[in-house]
């Protein structure tokens, strides 16, 4: 491949083409952990990394398929407990803020789609404010999530969490 730099012709190696690659996916992945996932920039970077590299395993994830595979794998605890942004079941991009194509709206705290409601997913509060759909699976009970919560969210009080179920029981 030729590019031209400074007026200047220059032809790249195959290990600068590799390279430019990498660097170009993995700062997608990186900017993709970061909005659409919450990830802080002091941890999406070597995230980002994991993505690529497993994507670079030619196992036929997208690009998406694998910053979500190891987005989950990160947040799944050691005791097997999971939480992590909900996505919709039918375009399935997270719906923290997303515009469903299904219902042509972005989905909010007072949306009340079918394919976003489950008996794992949960509207998350924090002193009042809402922060979104997650999943929320594995825990013995419902006060060892809402720490795992207060821990996530930095809150200072499990009295500042609160979770709603998206189903009716």
């Amino acid at each position: 491949m030729k590019i031209t730099r400074d007026g200047k012709e220059i032809e790249l190696t195959a290990e600068e083409l590799e390279e430019a690659h990498a660097e170009f996916v993995t700062n997608f992945m990186r900017m993709t952990l970061e909005t659409d996932f919450g990830v802080s920039p002091e941890d999406s970077q070597d995230l980002a990394e994991q993505a690529y590299d497993r994507y670079c395993e030619g196992n036929g994830e997208t690009e998406y398929e694998c910053i979500e595979a190891v987005y989950s794998e990160s947040n799944d605890l050691d005791d097997g407990t999971m939480i992590r942004p909900a996505y919709c079941g039918k375009c399935y991009f997270h719906v923290n803020g997303h515009y469903c194509e299904e219902r042509h709206e972005y989905i909010s705290e007072d949306s009340c789609c079918d394919h976003v409601h489950s008996d794992v997913v949960f509207k998350v509060y924090t002193c009042g404010e809402f922060k979104g759909y997650y999943y929320i699976d594995g825990f013995k009970t419902q006060v060892d999530a809402l720490l795992a919560l207060c821990e996530m969210f930095g809150c200072g009080c499990v009295d500042d969490v609160r979770m709603e179920a998206t189903i009716e029981e």
